[in-house]
């Protein structure tokens, strides 16, 4: 499927270490089992979303990847851990991994500050966003019947999912998870699913 008009959709997003994936996807076979149907995210399409951008032209993105250059340098790798799987929406809606930085110095709000206001200066505008959580989506929930068979393997309470069946114990690895990169994808939305391009890949502290 063509962009229109010459615009690109696209987004800001760290890549994941494989580590990580093959939880997300231990988490997908997990819920399968338990007879959980759901729209589940291809692995090579996870990642942790630091910024959609929406529709742009090639021109914007390229002055916009030249300008958080510098700000990316300036930036350490960022680590997170894992803070467990929780879900979007009421009712629930969208699968997730969750994530959490215990180092307020490499809290990835504060890059994604610097990079908006990188973004500014050389002219991108982009639509206001929810509040940035980092997260990698695991799967979507698209019928009342699929939500249903989540509910009767866990509870939510306070915006907290809660097991009532164990799943699988996340790998030790996950405690500690380094993003050094981001990388500008293209968003290509098609009948089958988005397909993700990568445009440009800037490492952090190089």
């Amino acid at each position: 499927m063509k962009e229109s008009s010459g615009l690109i959709r696209a987004f800001l997003a760290f890549p994941l270490p494989p580590a990580v994936i093959r939880y997300a996807e231990t988490m997908q076979h997990f819920l399968q089992r338990q007879g959980v149907a759901a729209k589940w995210v291809l692995p090579q399409n996870m990642h942790v979303t630091l910024w959609f951008l929406g529709q742009q032209t090639p021109e914007t993105l390229g002055r916009f990847a030249d300008a958080i250059a510098p700000v990316c340098r300036q930036t350490p790798p960022l680590t997170l851990s894992y803070a467990g799987f929780n879900v979007f929406g009421k009712p629930p809606r969208v699968l997730f991994l969750n994530w959490s930085c215990r180092d307020p110095d490499m809290d990835p709000t504060r890059l994604l500050e610097r990079v908006q206001k990188a973004g500014r200066q050389v002219g991108l505008v982009a639509q206001p966003g929810n509040p940035f959580k980092a997260h990698v989506t695991v799967g979507r929930l698209r019928t009342p019947q699929q939500t249903q068979a989540l509910l009767t393997l866990c509870h939510i309470k306070c915006r907290e999912l809660h097991w009532d069946v164990s799943p699988p114990p996340p790998p030790s690895p996950l405690q500690a998870v380094v993003l050094d990169r981001l990388t500008l994808y293209q968003s290509i939305l098609t009948p089958t699913g988005p397909l993700y391009t990568p445009r440009r890949e800037i490492q952090l502290g190089h």
